[in-house]
Parts: C-alpha cells; structure tokens; sequence
C-alpha cells in the first residue's frame, strides 16, 4: 500500500492542499482510484485490487490486532482502521472490533465462540464475551446462527442421535446440546433431550401449535368507535371491554373518547334542554 501527503503533493504541483483533497475524492467517487483518506495525519493510502483482496483473505483468517496490522501494511494504526471499516462498509468482509483494539471476522468469532463450548454444556453469553473482549451481542449473533443451524437440521426429524447432529452440522455434541436446551426453553423446539441415550425427541405438531399461538391476533375494527358516539359512555365501556385484550391502548381511548364526548355532548345540549325542563 502507498501513502501520499497532501502537503507534499501540492507543494509539487503548485497548488492548495484542499485542491488536492477535493482531486482524491474524485477520484475515488469515480472507481479511478481504491484508498481511503486520513484527514488527520494529511495523507491518502492508495490500494491496489490484489492488496486489498490479499488484505480481506488475511482478516477473515486470524483474529488480528490494528497495531499488528498497520505494521504489517506499513500504515499507521488510524489507517488501518479507516480501510477496515471500508471493506466492512462495502461489505468485503464480515465482523467487528474487540474492547481491546483488535479485529475478529465473523468466521473466526464462530470458529472461537465453538472453541470455547466445546468443553460444557451451559451457555454463558456474558462470560464468553468478557473472554473473548467483544460484546454480548456479537456473541449472541453467532449463538443464534449456530442454534438455527442445529434447527434447520433436525426439523424434518422427529428423533435423531446427537452424534448424526454433530456429523450434519460439524458441531461438537457438549455445544448441540448446549444449543438445544436453550432453544427447548425458548420454546423454539418443541420436544426433548435424552442425554442418556443422547437422542433428540422432537415434537412437531407441538411446534406448529407454539408457532401458531405467535402469530399477531388482528388489529381491532375501527368499527368500536360507533359504540361511544351512538351510546355515550356505555358504548366507551363495553368497547373497552370488547378491545382491551387485543389492544389495550385503543381500549382506553374508546374509553376516554366516550366519557369526553359525553361531557362536551352535556355541555352543549344542557343550556338547550334547562328551559324546556325547568321552564320559570
């Protein structure tokens, strides 16, 4: 990777240094050049295509610290820095940054994540983060991706051998089981697990049931504001009770619109009705 400082360059060509700037950026909105521009230490770092498809090889590899990197490429740390998020922004590679200043792919946070559960049969999100120096919820991200794996494999079976699930999906069997008590007790699977014969029972019509009671009950009709406007607060009370457990906050408006309606319908038609009741 090449370095160019803007001083230098328009020192050379006779020209601001905003001339400079402004002609990079040109460049790059036109696919011209592949670099990024580090406003803070004057410069733009040119890459070539071979450079940075060698560079998202080598970071979807190892878990790799930015000094580390910006050694290796001959850039200063902030640069690094700035062409990691690019490739990340433009989707060429997948993953984050450590608490301590270090970058791990999405393959290599899994492959550690794996590691680190090959041992136990207990989930502890919080603890493999802290281990890991990333956040909990890049561990829970590769915790579902894996659970969804261990789901889409055994769905179409209603028993099968955790050693089948660990030939199909290339997990260790302590981490499928790890998986699948927490998807029995989130409710994702419906079923079992015999740890003595290590088998998996699953259930499918208790699943389809589960799934069935997720679904979103359908909005209320707006039908129930007739009820408060033709029978004042009646109507606001038996809408309320008719609504309240489907949507509860349109429960309380047809409740509040009913009582409000009657207030404003008595001090309108009360001063109408007073001399004809009580005539002097």
């Amino acid at each position: 990777m090449k370095r160019v400082r803007f001083n230098e360059k328009a020192e050379r060509l006779n020209i601001p240094v905003q001339t400079v700037i402004t002609s990079f950026k040109k460049l790059l909105s036109e696919g011209k050049v592949y670099g990024v521009i580090d406003y803070k230490n004057g410069e733009f770092v040119y890459c070539t295509p071979k450079e940075i498809d060698e560079l998202s090889k080598f970071l979807e590899s190892k878990r790799i610290a930015l000094i580390e990197l910006a050694k290796k490429c001959d850039l200063k740390t902030e640069q690094a820095r700035l062409i990691i998020d690019k490739l990340l922004e433009e989707g060429k590679i997948k993953g984050a940054f450590s608490q301590d200043g270090a970058f791990i792919s999405t393959t290599v946070l899994r492959n550690l994540v794996i590691a680190s559960l090959k041992e136990t049969t207990n989930i502890d999100v919080q603890e493999m983060a802290h281990k890991l120096s990333v956040s909990n919820k890049e561990v829970e991200l590769v915790v579902e991706e894996l659970g969804e794996l261990v789901d889409r494999t055994t769905a179409s079976c209603s028993q099968i051998r955790l050693t089948d699930i660990s030939r199909e999906t290339g997990l260790p069997e302590n981490l499928i089981i790890a998986l699948l008590k927490t998807l029995i007790l989130d409710g994702k699977i419906a079923g079992s697990l015999d740890l003595v014969t290590r088998v998996l029972i699953r259930e499918p019509l208790l699943e389809e049931k589960a799934k069935a009671t997720t679904i979103e009950k359908a909005e209320p009709s707006a039908l129930w504001w007739l009820l408060p406007i033709f029978f004042g607060i009646l109507g606001g009370i038996i809408a309320y009770v008719g609504v309240k457990d489907d949507d509860r906050n349109m429960a309380e408006n047809l409740l509040f619109f009913s009582i409000l309606l009657s207030v404003i319908l008595i001090l309108i038609v009360g001063p109408l009705l007073w001399p004809l009741l009580f005539p002097q």
